[in-house]
């Protein structure tokens, strides 16, 4: 059902003046005159007819020039067509608005007009223009989490608009949801019985996720009215890094590291020899084409030598395209040359037999020097020893043949081992399976022990390696025959491996028994090896092959602690770990644009805890204590967001309440008025007038022409 109302009601009053026109009528009329004259009987039949026609002429013009006054004071009044009866009343009270601005980081989508954002900004100020006295505002920015950025009403609209001109860009993908929920709550808490949300966002597909999968469950009033604003780009396409690997390699001073980058391309058409930069602590050091069809992803290898240990912070970069935010992907790396290694056994060294004592073998293997170039820093304690010792400084801890550890031990590696640390686990004559299997290993890797093969006292007899993964980073070495293989070692004796799931087996028996099993923990890995590297189960230790692979092995293992390679994304929290932090030093974090935060560390029984919860910008984090740089964070962008695709506008409209969609290019004072106030007639009204008077012209010349004639 639909009402009319008027908006200028003042003018209502001139209405009266319609009356105008029939007092004049009835003032002026002439009073009749009696004349005698001769018979007119022939003549009155006649008049009769010709004053009956003049009669109505008259009354019509006397209502057509009653309702030229009218429609007159009608349309000054501005008459408005509603969609339901007294909305006017409504449209008439004091307002509260709600801004809702998309920021995310799609918004920083390139057109020929400026960024989509900018956009933003303009038709925000422009809604700014709609209020009046007496109106509140709100205003709220959004990407995956809203940002209110007043928490009671504001009645002062220039400090509203130099809020939303101030308003940054977020790295933060989009999720509209939560921002609409709080909008809707902020305005349901206003006295106003006017309220209007205002909705100005790309319509980002994935944003709209959460809102589909569950919709609002709000009850809003009648008087609370949702406009959609989409800000959309002129196309879609749009290619995006979405991640930088250097993983299953030994990092290793003055040879190659090869950097695999991972590229999509999200739009519809296919893209040739994009060019792709790396770059090392801001200088380029590699760069190459990569060619990636609509809707895949291909990937392009680059490579850096690093000459001097320490950690790197680089980032990967695409030429400019439609989005330049997810053109650039940061990481860290960190490079050392020799890793400190923690040997566990169960005796002293004084006490050990060389001969059966694989911890000796170990420390022999990792000692020698290349040049100058130490390879590998061991230390041997024992297990007595081990709850006592600092795991944090190390990178790689061995149990060699240790038969059993304490309660207190094995959570210390739990620890170690989660934050990033390596574990090897050599399986020999001393060990005790039961202990492995009920109360180590399920703690670490799904790797259980079976019965062993073989006899130790029979070197006659013995197996081989058959299988060996050559493309894995302890292996890789041994691709090429030159090197050796780990053919040529004998093994008298191993336990039998039953790998379980998400384990990788690394070298087979001949009878297929694994030889080395490893499995993954928190951003650690754990190793284990069936044989125990000592002259009686083996002769692996006077083989060539055991300096590379132990090499290898402790080199490996010890990559997971040497920085923090997490892939952060934006908006997750960073944390880590310090083992203490020297007395009188701060705790601060730079962040990408060089401002520094305190950080306030939580101390723990043996280590500080460390967490960095703003992590709100793509780009470099970096920790320290005092004024040294202690760790180095890439945090990066959420590729999700990167797709362009659009929410269809009328299906947005559908997920809201009372939703209206305003189209960009629309006229918005007139757009929102429209809806505020209805659809006024008053141009209709003075068309209407102007038909009025034609025809009241018309008729008043035809009554003049007829009186003429009389």
């Amino acid at each position: 059902m639909f009402g009319i109302t008027f908006l200028n009601t003042a003018f209502l009053a001139g209405a009266i003046a319609a009356i105008l026109p029939i007092l004049i009528h009835l003032f002026s009329r002439q009073k009749t005159i009696t004349v005698d004259f001769s018979t007119v009987r022939f003549l009155r039949l006649s008049h009769r007819k010709r004053i009956r026609r003049l009669q109505v002429r008259q009354i019509l013009l006397l209502i057509l020039r009653t309702l030229i006054v009218l429609f007159c004071a009608l349309a000054l009044a501005r008459p408005t067509l509603k969609g339901a009866f007294g909305a006017g009343v409504i449209a008439q009270a004091k307002t509260s608005i709600n801004i809702v601005l998309d920021h995310s980081f799609s918004m920083d989508a390139l057109r020929q007009d400026g960024s989509l954002f900018s956009a933003a900004k303009r038709k925000a100020l422009a809604i700014t223009e709609l209020l009046g006295e007496g109106d509140e505002a709100y205003l709220t920015l959004f990407a995956d989490q809203p940002q209110p950025v007043f928490e009671q009403p504001t009645y002062n609209f220039d400090l509203l608009k130099d809020e939303i001109r101030a308003a940054p860009l977020s790295h933060r993908p989009t999720d509209v949801k939560p921002a609409l929920v709080q909008a809707y709550e902020q305005l349901q808490a206003s006295k106003n019985l006017n309220k209007e949300l205002y909705l100005i966002t790309d319509l980002q597909a994935s944003g709209w996720d959460s809102l589909v999968a569950s919709p609002l469950e709000l009850e809003l009033d009648d008087a609370t009215r949702t406009y959609i604003i989409p800000i959309l780009p002129e196309e879609t396409e749009n290619l995006a890094v979405q991640a930088v690997d250097y993983s299953n390699q030994l990092l290793r001073l003055g040879e190659p590291v090869v950097f695999r980058i991972q590229v999509a391309n999200l739009g519809e058409t296919d893209v040739s020899d994009r060019l792709v930069q790396l770059f090392i602590e801001g200088e380029r050091r590699a760069q190459a084409g990569i060619s990636v069809k609509a809707g895949r992803v291909n990937t392009v290898a680059l490579s850096v030598t690093f000459e001097e240990e320490g950690t790197y912070s680089g980032y990967v970069e695409l030429a400019d395209d439609v989005l330049p935010v997810d053109n650039r992907y940061y990481f860290t790396i960190t490079l050392q040359s020799s890793p400190r290694v923690l040997i566990v056994e169960d005796m002293p060294p004084a006490e050990a037999d060389p001969f059966r004592n694989s911890a000796f073998y170990l420390s022999v293997a990792l000692q020698p020097q290349r040049g100058s170039e130490v390879l590998a820093q061991p230390d041997r304690i024992t297990v007595a020893d081990l709850s006592r010792q600092s795991l944090s400084d190390y990178q790689t801890v061995v149990l060699a043949n240790v038969t059993d550890l304490p309660i207190t031990a094995v959570a210390q590696l739990e620890n170690f081992v989660d934050q990033g640390g390596g574990l090897l686990v050599m399986l020999g004559d001393r060990i005790d399976p039961q202990f492995y299997n009920r109360e180590f290993l399920p703690k670490f890797a799904p790797i259980s022990i079976a019965a062993p093969i073989g006899d130790e006292t029979r070197h006659q007899t013995y197996i081989t390696v058959d299988q060996a993964d050559v493309n894995h980073p302890i292996l890789q070495v041994f691709a090429d025959k030159k090197n050796g293989s780990l053919e040529q070692a004998q093994f008298y004796k191993a336990f039998t491996l039953l790998p379980g799931p998400n384990t990788f087996v690394l070298a087979t028996f001949n009878n297929n028994v694994p030889l080395l099993v490893e499995g993954k923990k928190g951003k650690g890995a754990i190793l284990v090896m069936g044989s125990n590297p000592d002259m009686v189960w083996s002769n692996l230790p006077v083989k060539g092959i055991f300096l590379p692979l132990m090499h290898r092995t402790v080199q490996y293992l010890a990559s997971g602690t040497v920085g923090d390679h997490t892939d952060y994304r934006v908006g997750m929290p960073i944390r880590t770990q310090l083992p203490s932090i020297p007395l009188g030093q701060t705790v601060q974090v730079l962040d990408p644009q060089d401002q520094t935060t305190l950080i306030e560390p939580k101390i723990q029984q043996d280590h500080v805890l460390i967490e960095i919860t703003h992590t709100d910008l793509a780009g470099i984090y970096q920790l320290r204590v005092g004024t040294r740089v202690i760790a180095k964070y890439a945090v990066n962008v959420d590729t999700r967001e990167s797709d362009l695709t659009r929410r269809q506008p009328d299906q947005t409209a559908d997920l809201l309440p009372q939703a209206i969609l305003v189209p960009e290019q629309a006229n918005l004072a007139s757009a929102i008025t429209k809806t505020r106030y209805g659809r006024e007639l008053w141009k209709e009204f003075l068309w209407i007038v102007l038909g009025l008077m034609v025809a009241e012209m018309l008729i008043a010349r035809d009554n003049k022409d007829r009186l003429d004639e009389d």
